[in-house]
């Protein structure tokens, strides 16, 4: 992506598919918060959680996974940065 604009939108996209799905995520990530481990290690127990969520709800996961691997990083990112600024 080559400009604030095309990131921006890009994200609102792929929330707009499934935005429950992406809710829920999000809800694990909060639960993950909590959790002494490292970064890398709440990354990939979110990534489980999601994996199964779709699986669950008969989605391909494999079409999934690059955007929820996106997803994480975008909102844990914002977040540090939102963090930072209070």
């Amino acid at each position: 992506m080559s400009s604030i604009k095309a990131v921006v939108i890009g994200v609102v996209s792929v929330v707009k598919i499934a935005p429950e799905v992406y809710e829920m995520v999000a809800d694990y990530m909060d639960e993950m918060q909590a959790i002494k481990q490292s970064g890398a290690d709440r990354k990939t127990r979110v990534i489980a959680y999601a994996r199964s969520l779709i699986l669950k709800l008969g989605k391909d996961w494999d079409s999934w996974a690059k955007y929820i691997s996106e997803f994480l990083d975008v909102a844990k990112s914002l977040y540090n940065l939102f963090k930072l600024a209070v």
